[in-house]
């Protein structure tokens, strides 16, 4: 379909935007610009390829699964995803089995039966989030480990996704950043994602916090309207160097089973 003229000049004016954010983006300090989803998948695959035959369960799998191809073939690991959308499960061409159930009611799934249980971006999307943990708690071997990483609750863009109409954002979404078109815009409650909740919960039902990182770089949603991304970047730039960790936008969390639980 052919655009309008007037559509053709706010694409020109979003893509002169972006461009001149991305310019001040590429000047950033490098660790507060570190990829927290990066971090997961290169955690899970060292993980994995540390087990023989590991099972691991990518619980909102969903249609890809990225650390996938960072696995060890020799390992011979056992790829689980799982997600609450037959819809979206289906289209995941890396996974040796699939589930599909809600991650907030209690798992089809054996006593200690993984090594892994990953996450990434579902935590939010949960209503609550407790019975997932004590889940994935019963679930995981004594040895597992549980990663994940999720937008946290205080960010200004998870704010504004809390106000906003789903309809709108995942519109909006679509037509600024529609390479995220796919994997952005659901709905989202980000119950309990902040700092120092979430690690509560996690040693609240049988974990010890192994690693934790937090990511302060929010504005990257704002790149579209350059004088606005530079206000956000100043927020950014100053809850990272006073490390606020209850305002950080983004939390990567790896934990064990508690060797003194029960």
């Amino acid at each position: 379909m052919t655009k309008s003229p007037f559509a053709r000049i706010v694409d020109g004016f979003i893509r002169v935007n972006i461009s001149l954010s991305e310019w001040v983006e590429r000047k950033l300090p490098a660790d507060f610009n570190v990829s927290l989803l990066q971090a997961h998948e290169i955690a899970t695959a060292e993980r994995a390829n540390a087990i023989d035959r590991p099972v691991i369960m990518d619980v909102g799998g969903g249609r890809s699964t990225p650390f996938a191809d960072r696995l060890d073939p020799a390992k011979n690991a056992y790829l689980l995803a799982a997600d609450i959308d037959p819809g979206e499960i289906s289209l995941n061409e890396k996974a040796a089995g699939v589930l599909v159930f809600d991650a907030t009611k209690p798992f089809p799934l054996r006593d200690k039966s993984c090594d892994l249980i990953v996450t990434r971006s579902v935590m939010e999307h949960l209503p609550v989030t407790e019975p997932f943990i004590k889940e994935a708690s019963r679930v995981l071997t004594p040895e597992g480990s549980f990663i994940s990483v999720m937008p946290c609750r205080y960010s200004p863009f998870a704010i504004l996704n809390r106000v906003l109409p789903n309809a709108f954002t995942k519109k909006a979404i679509a037509r600024i950043f529609p390479q995220w078109a796919d994997s952005c815009g659901f709905i989202a409650h980000y119950t309990d994602c902040y700092m120092p909740k979430m690690a509560e919960n996690y040693e609240k039902h049988g974990f010890d916090i192994e690693e934790l990182k937090v990511r302060y770089y929010q504005s990257i949603y704002f790149k579209w309207i350059f004088p606005i991304y530079l206000i956000s970047l100043t927020y950014d730039l100053f809850m990272y160097s006073m490390k606020i960790k209850r305002l950080g936008c983004q939390l990567f969390i790896v934990a064990k089973p508690s060797q003194n639980a029960g």
